[in-house]
Formats: structure tokens, sequence, C-alpha cells
């Protein structure tokens, strides 16, 4: 296998088969090259790779390299394994993605000056440790390698559905830029419950009546009208930054890229339907003065009378946060 892949690369090098700029990457397996190469593995920390690997001939060994902090974990304890963090013009790598996405082949360090760090990754491969308040309706799908969460309608009281994702550093959009990428499936729309994922404080986090504390973010499939669903991005105490202009499909993947920048202190949100890698979103220098503190994932939902509809499910997979 080792001889087979040297040939390969060396064959698609010699005969001037590299990329140059942005990299289309697709679902599985493919070998791809780059004429400027990678100074650090930054422009790889999307939630669409799985690994990078790349043959070093020095050494006679297999270096790679995985956004998903667990997998690269793996990578680090595997004594036949080097870890990869930089690639030559030269060479050629192989790419394992869990879905179309695209490359920028320019990208060798962040707009600072410095290199992006892995925040926090998931990929739902394996338990994700996540806690949840009702595991019947908010659970890790360990057979479609997701994560479920369902949000019932009430006519009494305060219906609360809470998964939560272990913590993580914090993130301070103060002084820090931030990009997180995930995928979100908007399975079961329903008017009156709007099942979501939001970006949390833990320290301050709480559901109090019909609002939540200690939210920096969030992404809801909630409602226009009776009829349709759109997605909404609520900042900061629940004000309503951004409204898709139209409705989601039911059972559909959807991913999510959302990049803030800390020193114009702007959000860019860009949205792909993954049936067909359309744009359903993308709007850009949203206002970001009113982001939160954040170092936790809640993926769930909460209802308050009075009850309109029935209940909501959401799905959410391959979650990635960098900074």
């Amino acid at each position: 296998m080792k001889n087979k892949l040297s040939t390969i690369v060396s064959a698609l090098l010699l005969s001037g088969s590299v990329y140059a700029k942005d990299i289309n990457i697709v679902n599985g397996w493919q070998m791809k090259g780059s004429d400027s190469g990678f100074t650090n593995m930054n422009a790889f920390n999307k939630s669409c790779i799985e690994t990078i690997w790349s043959y070093d001939t020095a050494n006679n060994r297999w270096k790679a390299y995985s956004p998903n902090i667990s997998k690269q974990n793996i990578i680090n304890n595997n004594t036949s394994v080097m870890s990869l963090s930089s690639l030559n013009e030269s060479d050629g790598f192989w790419v394992n993605a869990n879905s179309d996405c695209v490359i920028d082949g320019n990208i060798t360090n962040s707009t600072t000056g410095q290199e992006t760090t892995v925040v926090y990754s998931e990929d739902f491969s394996s338990n994700p440790n996540f806690i949840s308040n009702n595991e019947s309706i908010i659970y890790w799908d360990d057979i479609e390698e997701n994560y479920y969460a369902e949000s019932i309608d009430v006519s009494s009281g305060i219906g609360k559905y809470v998964g939560l994702s272990p913590t993580f550093k914090y993130i301070t959009p103060l002084d820090t830029s931030f990009s997180i990428e995930f995928d979100f499936n908007p399975v079961k729309p329903d008017f009156g419950s709007y099942p979501f994922i939001s970006f949390i404080d833990n320290n301050i986090f709480k559901i109090d009546g019909d609002k939540l504390e200690g939210k920096s973010f969030q992404v809801v499939n909630s409602y226009e009208n009776q009829n349709g669903k759109k997605i909404r991005f609520n900042t900061t105490n629940g004000v309503t930054e951004v409204v898709s202009s139209i409705t989601t499909s039911a059972n559909t993947w959807y991913h999510v890229n959302i990049s803030y920048n800390h020193i114009s202190k702007t959000i860019d949100i860009l949205i792909l339907n993954k049936t067909d890698n359309s744009i359903y979103l993308k709007i850009d220098d949203l206002n970001g003065d009113n982001l939160g503190n954040f170092n936790q994932i809640f993926i769930g939902g909460w209802a308050v009378p009075p009850k309109y509809g029935s209940n909501g499910i959401i799905k959410v997979d391959n979650i990635i946060i960098t900074k």
C-alpha cells in the first residue's frame, strides 16, 4: 500500500496534476496537491475533513492530521504514524472527507498572523458524552451517528429539553475571532416548538421562563407562519440578527458556517443545502457587538404555554469550533 500510494503521488506530481488556490473536496477519499503548500494545517480545520495523509519519504512513514480532536489524539498516540503539521508545495496528499467542500489553497495563517486552534470538535461517530435531561428525546444516535433533539409543546408549565456538550476552553468575542461549522437537519418543523443549537456560558446558563440566560448565540428552525419554517440566528438576550428568506425543507441536511471577526466585531453566515451544495443563506458583516462568551453547546429546546403545535425535531452533526 505504501509503495503504491507513493507511486501515485509521484505520477500526479510529474504530470502536473496539482491544484492552485481553491481545492475542491468531494465526499470520500481522494488525492490532492497544492502549488503553494501549507505552512500549517489551518486550511483543513473544517467539519468536512476527516483526515489528511501524506507520505514522508525521508522517514519512510505516513503523516496524518485531523481537525477532529479525538481523531488527532489517536494519530498522536500511534507510534507508526507521524503527526502532519505542514505540506510542501511538492507534496501530494490523501484527503478523507465526509462531505463536499472547498479548501482555500492560499490559507497558511489566520487573519491575525497566528495559527488557528481547534477548540472543540465532534462528529458523533462515538459517544460524545453529552449530558441529557431526557434521553428518550434528547440523545446521541449511535446508528446514524448524529445528535437527536426533540422539543415538545406544552399547555402548562415549562418544557425543558436539554442536551449539553462537554465544556471547552472559553471563547471570548471581545478579543478572539472564531469560526464554527456544523450540519443541521430540521427533521420535523412544528408551529409551537423550535429546537435549536445554542452556544452558551455554562457558568450562567439557565432556562428562565421563555428566556435562555447565558446564551451567546443560537441557530433555530423557527417559524415564519404556520406553513413555513425558517432558520433564525439569535444573539445574546434573544435579539434576532437574521432570518432566512426562504423556508427550510424537512429532513434535509444544511451545512452552517459562522465566522466572527473580533477586530471589526462582525459576523459572516453561510448556510448550504447539502443535497446540492446550493446557497440557502449568505449574509456578511452582521453586527456582533452583543455576542457573549461561551464554553459549551446546548442542543435541545424549551416550550411555554400557550400550546400551538405538537413537537419539533432536529439533528446536528460534524461540529467544529476553531479560533
